[in-house]
Formats: C-alpha cells, sequence, structure tokens
C-alpha cells in the first residue's frame, strides 16, 4: 500500500503538518511489521520500535496488555471525508472522552480494494503500521494543537458487501480492538509506540453508515449558474424550479431573481405561480434604462422615457439619476416639468479647452477657456471645483492660480 503524505495529512494536520511537502510516498515495505495474533502484537519500523516488554504509565501500557488498558467506545459513525475510488473516512465520538468534546475513533479505508467486504485483522500485514495500512482505526484526542495519536494493535474489522464505503456508505463491526500511543514520522508517516504510552481497548462498535444522496442533476432548462442550483438558498427566475424553494414558497421567499431584478424586488417581480419565471413585464414597454432601476425602490431615474415610480414627482428636481440624458447636471438636459424626457443638454461653448463632459457636469471646472455653468456668472476663483489646467501644488487652492474671470491660468 501506498500512502499519499498530504491525502493522509489531511487527518492529522495536527500531528503530521510537515508530511505535506514534496517529499515521495510512503512505499510498501516502508514500516514492515508482524504480528503474533493477540493484542500482544509487536512492531517496528524504521521510525523506531516496540514490544512486548514496553514500560507502562498510569494511563495503560504500550506493550498492548489489554488488561493494561483504558477501556472506552464509540458513538454513531457518521461519514468524514470522501475520495471515491481512494480513501473514505468514518469518525464516531470517543465515549467516554479522554478529556477533550473533540475526541474521536477514525476508521480509515485507503487504497484500491480498501472498500472490499470481508473481515480484516488490523494488526498484520500492511495495516499493522499507519505508513501502509488500507484499513486504519485511530482515535485522535486532544485540541489539534497538541493532539495525541492511537493506533491499532490488535483487533479486526469486518465490512459487508453494502453500501459502498467508496460511495460514502459502510455497514460492518470493529470488534477486539486495543490502540497504543503513537508518534508519527513527519515525512514516512510511518507509526511508532510511545514507550510507556497510554492504551485503549474498544471491545465493539457498529458501523451503520447510509452513503449520502447523489448529488441532484441540474436541469437543461436552467438558466443560473449551474452552482446556484440546490446550494441551500432559493434562487427564482431561473427557468426551472430550484430544489431550495419549498413546494408552498412564494416570491417573498426567493434569495435572487437576477432575471427579473434585484433581491428587493424578487416579491413584485417573480411570477408566483411559477417561481421559475419573471412576472408580466412591470416597467412601461416606453422604459428605455435598465430594467432593473425601474421601481426599485432607492433611485428616482428620469430621462427613461417613462416615469419612474421611485420619483416624488414628475419634476426634474426629483431626479437623482438622469445619465440616460448626457453628463451635465440633470435641470440642464432633463425636461423642467417631465422627467421622464430629455432635452437637449446646452453646447459646450466655443473656446472650452477642458474636457468636454466637464462642462456642466455639476461642478465648476477653471482655467478652461470659457466660463463653466456651473460656476455662475458672478463667482470668483474661490468657487472653483477645479483648476487641473493650472497644476497647482500640493496645498495650493484655486483661488491662488485662477484669473479673476475664471478663463485661465495666473501667470
Amino acid at each position: 500500500m501506498k500512502h499519499s503524505s498530504c491525502l493522509v495529512a489531511g487527518l492529522f494536520g495536527c500531528l503530521v503538518l510537515a508530511a505535506c511537502s514534496d517529499d515521495p510516498a510512503v512505499e510498501p515495505g516502508a514500516a514492515s511489521s508482524s504480528s503474533s495474533g493477540s493484542s500482544g502484537a509487536e512492531s517496528s519500523s524504521s521510525g523506531g520500535s516496540s514490544s512486548s516488554g514496553g514500560s507502562s504509565s498510569s494511563g495503560g501500557s504500550s506493550s498492548g496488555d489489554a488488561s493494561a488498558c483504558t477501556p472506552v467506545g464509540a458513538g454513531a459513525f457518521q461519514l468524514g471525508r470522501l475520495a471515491p475510488g481512494e480513501l473514505a473516512e468514518f469518525f464516531g465520538r470517543l465515549e467516554p472522552t479522554l478529556g477533550t468534546e473533540t475526541d474521536s475513533v477514525l476508521l480509515t479505508l485507503y487504497g484500491a480494494g480498501a472498500n472490499a467486504p470481508g473481515t480484516f485483522d488490523l494488526a498484520s500485514g500492511d495495516d499493522a503500521n499507519f505508513a501502509t495500512c488500507a484499513h486504519c482505526v485511530t482515535v485522535v484526542s486532544g485540541p489539534q494543537d497538541a493532539a495525541v495519536l492511537f493506533y491499532q494493535t490488535a483487533g479486526s474489522l469486518t465490512v459487508e458487501a453494502s453500501p459502498d464505503a467508496y460511495e460514502g456508505g459502510v455497514r460492518g463491526t470493529l470488534a477486539g480492538l486495543t490502540l497504543v500511543e503513537v508518534t508519527l514520522d513527519p515525512r514516512t508517516l510511518v507509526s511508532t509506540p510511545v514507550p510507556g504510552g497510554r492504551c485503549l481497548t474498544l471491545e465493539s462498535a457498529t458501523l451503520d453508515v447510509e452513503p449520502p444522496p447523489p448529488p441532484p442533476v441540474v436541469p437543461d432548462a436552467w438558466t443560473c449558474a449551474d452552482a446556484a442550483y440546490a446550494d441551500g438558498t432559493c434562487d427564482c427566475a431561473c427557468g426551472a424550479p430550484d430544489l431550495d424553494c419549498a413546494a408552498d414558497s412564494t416570491p417573498a421567499s426567493c434569495a435572487s431573481c437576477s432575471a427579473c431584478g434585484t433581491p428587493a424586488q424578487c416579491t413584485d417581480r417573480v411570477d408566483p405561480a411559477d417561481l421559475s419565471a419573471c412576472a408580466e413585464t412591470q416597467e412601461p414597454e416606453t422604459y428605455t434604462c435598465d430594467r432593473f432601476t425601474y421601481g426599485d425602490g432607492a433611485v428616482c431615474d428620469c430621462g427613461c422615457g417613462a416615469f419612474d415610480p421611485d420619483c416624488a414627482s414628475a419634476a426634474v428636481a426629483a431626479c437623482d439619476s438622469c445619465s440616460a440624458c448626457g453628463t451635465a447636471r440633470c435641470e440642464l438636459i432633463v425636461s423642467a416639468a417631465d422627467n421622464a424626457q430629455c432635452i437637449a443638454a446646452p453646447p459646450v461653448p466655443a473656446g472650452w479647452a477642458c474636457n468636454p463632459v466637464y462642462w456642466a457636469d455639476g461642478q465648476c471646472d477653471c482655467a478652461c477657456g470659457a466660463l463653466d455653468v456651473d460656476c455662475g456668472a458672478a463667482a470668483t476663483p474661490a468657487a472653483c471645483d477645479y483648476c487641473a489646467a493650472c497644476d497647482p501644488a500640493a496645498g495650493v487652492t484655486c483661488s491662488a492660480v485662477v484669473t479673476p474671470d475664471l478663463l485661465a491660468c495666473r501667470p
């Protein structure tokens, strides 16, 4: 069995952070092991060795003497990580914990064929060391930055033929497990028992995990982004119903309706009888601005060919925007009494040397060769908002560099 260090490191990033490197993966034989078929299994590897003569600690003995180990159990297992055809991880809560609520029992099936049904001796062959195991049972205890790892030295795993673990489900049993505290080589992932370390026994645990349902198929009629389908939010006006929208959903339930308008407009713009479609067009046919701007509840858009209900009145004074008519101030390019209509903008005067869009744009632009209507006939240089043509130094105001008539720069 050949372990990809980065794939396995996802389980124990706190323990083998350095394993995610360019080092070659562990090849078969990197850790040799043998088992007597009992809880006193002997394991050796390049990373260290342990034997039945190991020292003991208050938590049990790393010798694998089950009578000296702490008995534990496992809560209901559930699916953790899944890489179809490559890895399946299932975990259950350790009961009782060793002091941390996240203490877990992990079963990892790794590599081609590891999902095959059968009964497997977890203390023999490749399964005797974490670096080479195909059927790997571990206990991880403690916070991520100081986690303790226990690995199997005795016990068996029985896996039934259905469901397929590489489809995210498993049914079977763990029986007669002994797990000893180990360290992992950060490069090879070889597990080595900790001298005098603790050990645990797990008499039995049931594996009964149903595979997750297959991902939903995006309908051909779906017109929104594929990622939006069945993503947990009710997306409307997408050409096909979103699975996230309940049968009794209304337009008010829509999180988005981009084909009809902004999220705030969904209530009014989505068809209540069919959330996959927009309601009949709300804006008049003569409305020429972006349809999303009509009745958006925020901006009075003028010069759009039809009255925007966001406007307090039809007067030009109500306009918030009139970009449809040009860049000048609205009162110069929008009809005074009918703000749905544009009027001809005042012509840029002869001699205007600045950018034409600066003419009548609402800012008093000076030293442009002609008087900006925004400045007013009686304005002084102090009224200038801009005088870029004079290239004033930092901190210098226009009044210091613009001529009194506002048309040029001071010599």
